[in-house]
């Protein structure tokens, strides 16, 4: 053991020389593509001379709506304003409104991919609200809904439905019971 700990003793270790036929590219460490300008931490990575074309079209990222919870928590993380969405609630999703607390039942909308920038939310088409950060709060109502977030010309929509919920009322207390059956 003692021999390895001496092969260095007295100068660093020489670079390892750089991979035959490969080039060192920049690539953005949240996406593994050529960064962007919202690429927040760029690293340097080796490609095979082949591969360099389709490293220079690879700026076209989309995450699929399976990451929408991870956005949801790192919203600033993966900027990006081809990649506005509404990442809440999802398209089709069915909501039910409980009589008892209508006026407590709020459903949040939230977009991903705006840099802080200001969102114009839209409901059936009539103006809802301008916000500064990435969600707003609705209060609950039966129906068919399209919402709407636009920022500049960007925007996207999803459809959800909100219905009452069909609570029975549960019988308290004792039942008796015939003895004689």
């Amino acid at each position: 053991m003692s021999d390895y700990l001496h092969l260095h003793e007295h100068q660093p270790p020489a670079d390892f020389p750089p991979p035959a036929d490969m080039i060192k590219l920049p690539i953005c460490a949240n996406t593994g593509l050529k960064p962007t300008l919202s690429c927040t931490s760029v690293v340097q990575e080796y490609f095979s001379l082949k591969d360099k074309i389709a490293y220079e079209k690879s700026t076209d990222f989309h995450l699929s709506p399976m990451y929408d919870q991870w956005l949801e928590k790192e919203p600033q993380l993966y900027f990006n304003p081809d990649n506005f969405r509404i990442i809440s609630p999802h398209n089709g999703d069915l909501f039910l409104l409980y009589p008892a607390g209508e006026e407590q039942q709020k459903l949040e909308f939230k977009v991903s991919g705006t840099l802080n920038q200001s969102v114009d939310w839209w409901l059936n088409d009539q103006h809802l609200s301008t916000q500064s950060n990435n969600a707003i709060f609705w209060h609950l109502q039966p129906g068919n809904w399209k919402i709407e977030a636009r920022v500049g010309k960007i925007y996207d929509q999803i459809n959800f439905q909100v219905e009452l919920a069909n609570i029975q009322p549960k019988k308290q207390g004792f039942s008796v019971v015939d003895p004689n059956k």
